[in-house]
């Protein structure tokens, strides 16, 4: 066992990861255990406005989610770890909830 957890370690290592999302609870906790493991050397956030964080390994993409195809030369990576949405509470109307929660994770360059 010990044996597949190393070569796992070592055909991600130096990856880059995306997180999409990265402000909200989930997304939060995904960035911190990123940024913590030695298998990525990069770690870019695709969010709306700067979440406040630095770290060496840490870029952030501020943009606007409705033009993100305009991103699309920036946005490169090995891993993409998708935490973006929102609730009903939050967004009550059905139209900017099913935005946030499903387009828009389609609309990332792919």
């Amino acid at each position: 066992m010990i044996q597949f957890i190393e070569l796992y370690i070592l055909r991600i290592m130096g990856q880059k990861a995306i997180v999409i999302g990265a402000s909200g609870s989930i997304g939060n906790q995904v960035l911190k255990q990123l940024l913590t493991n030695e298998g990525y050397s990069e770690v870019l956030i695709l969010v709306r406005k700067d979440i406040g964080i630095q770290h060496p390994k840490l870029q952030q993409l501020i943009l606007n989610f409705e033009e993100i195809n305009k991103y699309s030369a920036q946005i490169t990576g090995d891993v993409v770890f998708c935490c973006l949405g929102t609730t009903k509470s939050q967004t009550p109307d059905e139209v900017e909830y099913k935005k946030i929660d499903y387009q828009y994770p389609l609309m990332l360059p792919g």
